[in-house]
């Protein structure tokens, strides 16, 4: 079957076994954001039901919160601050 752009493909290895009832959920043809953090439909999900009412949980900060993480030489302890 030769490739078409306009239908998602799911494509697994020779040996993986799929349980009965399993859902995929495949958004590559609703415009998947790559520039975004997460992959998550989340403008799509403003018609659910379950997301009536719901509030804008982004506020804007003028912060800057950074993550460094360091091994400890004397053991195989990792250690994160931010």
């Amino acid at each position: 079957m030769p490739d078409r752009a306009d239908v998602d493909w799911l494509m697994n290895g020779s040996f993986c076994s799929i349980g009965s009832g399993a859902s995929f959920i495949m958004a590559g043809n609703k415009g998947h954001r790559h520039d975004w953090v997460s992959a998550f439909p989340f403008l799509d999900m403003a018609e659910e039901a379950a997301f009536t009412g719901a509030s804008n949980g982004f506020q804007q900060a003028d912060d800057l919160v950074g993550l460094a993480a360091g091994r400890h030489s004397d053991c195989d302890a990792i250690t994160l601050l931010w």
